[in-house]
């Protein structure tokens, strides 16, 4: 497997970025991402660069709609989507890293990196074939954090971030079922 990397802006923390079969970029907005799509677009002049709803078409038909080792660069493949669909789109976003050079993603979705990173856990995709990047604006300048996913645990990035918002929120609407449980027994009881 090779690396490639692209050059970065002065106003990233680190100017170069390494590039893997699937590149996830994810963030807040205005951290850079776009910046780093279209850096990569630039450096790679052939690249196929789909932008939202797009990206639904090219993946509905990777075999007619993208060329065999390209590099391809997918802006915002969740827009408009449900997050069934989402997660199918993670599945596609596998099937073309397969079959291109690079595969870029700027994604806001949870869904896609949830089910990134159950295939990495299930060994669809391993470390050579998948990096996440989470893109962080401190001070002036825009650091780039690779998200280190385990076998066993899933996602582990320490800083907070939408990463463990699913988590969170999950818990919250499990104890408030739980506590709506225990006030309705003690109203039974109660009576």
């Amino acid at each position: 497997m090779s690396t490639f990397k692209i050059q970065l802006p002065t106003y990233f923390e680190t100017q170069t970025l390494n590039l893997t079969p699937l590149t996830v970029l994810t963030g807040y907005n205005n951290t850079g991402k776009t910046t780093i799509l279209q850096q990569c677009r630039s450096q790679y002049s052939s690249a196929q660069y789909f932008k939202w709803k797009e990206c639904s078409i090219a993946l509905a038909d990777i075999e007619h709609n993208i060329m065999i080792n390209s590099v391809v660069i997918l802006e915002q493949p969740e827009c408009a989507l449900h997050p069934i669909l989402q997660l199918e789109i993670a599945d596609k976003i596998i099937e073309l890293m397969n079959r291109s050079q690079i595969t870029i993603v700027e994604t806001h979705s949870d869904h896609i990196i949830n089910r990134l990173t159950r295939r990495y856990i299930e060994g669809v995709v391993t470390d050579e074939d998948m990096t996440i990047y989470h893109l962080i604006k401190e001070n002036s300048k825009t650091k780039i954090d690779h998200v280190p996913i385990d076998k066993e645990k899933g996602i582990y990035y320490e800083k907070p971030s939408f990463f463990y918002q699913i988590i969170e929120e999950t818990e919250a609407i499990l104890q408030a079922g739980y506590n709506n449980y225990i006030n309705r027994c003690v109203e039974i009881e109660n009576k």
